[in-house]
């Protein structure tokens, strides 16, 4: 009696995978009589085939198995005893022709061959490949060509890569989550030595030492331990747990140096460059450029170093300082800060209309208190004892006026304000020193009129003596 398969139930799963495709199939199915019953226990004969139309085509695979039937269900692996080779690359389209010999009678015959045909389109694809291994089985997705190095386990290609640009992962525990042509690992021969990098995605990145991770873009390099490349493109972060978050052609080269982003920066050991052309060559430095295209780089270690072409503003905000409102009703703002500006002149923001408990300062009274403060020169300790400057301490000028809020520092606008009221103060001494040298004068002036004047009548007496004087010499004669 011949038997009729009213029913298949296909199953698709890559178990292993070479590089011109998948190696086998594995393929699940049942099988009824006429009355819908399973069929009779044993071992059936099936042919399949693969071919590249729905019907008709060529013939571009078979295998033969021996397959056992139980309660109706079979499962056969395909590819086992004829591997498929290239053949998933080569065509888009292939078609499962299943025969098998029911009767078992020996022999297939035409009216054991069931229909229609299967499409595998893509459906060797659509699932990861599985490496197993005794520690951590591999799962490898996407194109045929994207691998993992021999003797790595526990690694993960999500999928991504085709053509020439395949993913791979060359040390254990490794991760490739898609894009094209990335790297996770350092393809050094030993898959030991950088563990645990992970590539997310894009194009020709590469996460090449333990921990390293490149988030995605294009032609980015983690190569450092624990560092990071967010994404932009042809950025690197080499040095141990270096950053760059973006950007283009940006170095991160030493421990925990920072790029956020930007063009064309580098940064050291605990540095932090960000702009264009920013060069934090130094440790511990901070270098900040604008997109003025040129290097602009630290000097010293320890050095925060600006270039804003457009000026510098620092503006603080917090609920210490007064909300000034235009008639009561509407905030105005309530900036208090200071800026550079473009000539380079430091600008603190001393705006009447955000001060408060204004009192006019007596000039006179802050010179007398000035000139009781010690004026000195020093070095920093910090600098070379070479490096002077010339000022009064903290704490004397902090005791003599109780300006700032500190008794360690003294703010420019503090500073310039006690010079301010000084020069005052000595301009109103001042005016009242020439008021009382004009007023000498003038009594100096009056007295040089009186004795001009003395002179004068002197003159007119001694010229009358001499006159009678005359006179009484030619009477006598």
């Amino acid at each position: 009696m011949r038997v009729k398969a009213i029913g298949i139930a296909a199953v698709l799963v890559l178990a292993s995978l070479a590089h011109g495709g998948p190696d086998t199939i594995t393929y699940q199915g049942s099988l009824l009589n006429p009355l819908g019953g399973p069929v009779t226990n044993g071992t059936y004969q099936m042919q399949f085939k693969l071919y590249d139309a729905a019907s008709g085509g060529t013939n571009r695979w078979q295998e033969t198995d021996n397959v056992e039937v139980t309660r109706g269900l079979f499962a056969t692996t395909l590819g086992d005893s004829t591997p498929f080779g290239g053949l998933f690359l080569s065509y888009a389209d292939l078609w499962l022709e299943v025969t098998i010999d029911t009767d078992r009678s020996g022999t297939f015959e035409g009216s054991e061959v069931f229909s229609p045909r299967q499409n595998l389109t893509g459906v060797p694809w659509a699932c990861p490949r599985l490496e197993p291994n005794s520690t951590s089985p591999n799962v490898i997705g996407g194109y045929s060509g994207n691998s993992v190095t021999a003797g790595v386990y526990g690694a993960t290609i999500g999928g991504g890569g085709g053509g020439s640009g395949s993913n791979l992962v060359t040390d254990i525990h490794g991760t490739v989550s898609g894009g094209y042509n990335n790297q996770a690992g350092d393809n050094a021969g030993t898959t030991e030595d950088a563990r645990m990098a992970t590539v997310g995605g894009g194009v020709s990145n590469t996460a090449s030492d333990s921990y390293a991770t490149v988030g995605g873009g294009g032609w980015n390099t983690a190569s450092g331990p624990w560092a990071t490349v967010g994404g932009g493109d042809s950025n690197t972060a080499s040095g141990w747990w270096a950053t760059v978050s973006g950007g283009s052609e940006n170095t991160a080269s030493g421990y925990c140096a920072t790029i956020p982003g930007g063009l064309g920066n580098l940064a050291t050991t605990y540095s932090l460059a960000a702009g264009q052309q920013a060069k934090a060559n130094h440790q511990g430095s901070f270098v900040w450029a604008d997109s003025t295209s040129a290097d602009f780089a630290s000097e010293r270690d320890n050095q925060f170093r600006v270039r804003a072409n457009g000026g510098v503003r620092f503006d603080v905000n917090n609920n210490r300082w007064v909300q000034i409102y235009d008639d009561g009703t509407n905030l105005i703002d309530t900036i208090v800060g200071a800026r550079l500006t473009l000539a380079g002149a430091w600008a603190d923001v001393s705006d009447r209309n955000r001060k408060e408990n204004i009192v006019r300062a007596d000039g006179r009274e802050v010179l007398e208190k000035l000139a009781d403060v010690p004026i000195c020169t020093w070095n920093h300790k910090a600098e070379d004892p070479s490096i002077r400057h010339m000022g009064p301490m903290a704490q004397d000028l902090y005791a003599a006026f109780g300006l700032g809020d500190s008794d360690e520092s003294i703010t420019t606008i503090d500073a310039d304000g006690v010079a301010l009221a000084a020069i005052q103060g000595l301009y109103q001494i001042l005016q009242e020193k020439d008021a009382e040298i004009a007023a000498l004068a003038a009594e100096k002036a009056a007295e040089q009129r009186r004795i001009a004047n003395l002179e004068t009548r002197l003159a007119a007496l001694e010229a009358q003596v001499a006159t009678l004087a005359q006179r009484q010499s030619a009477a006598g004669d």
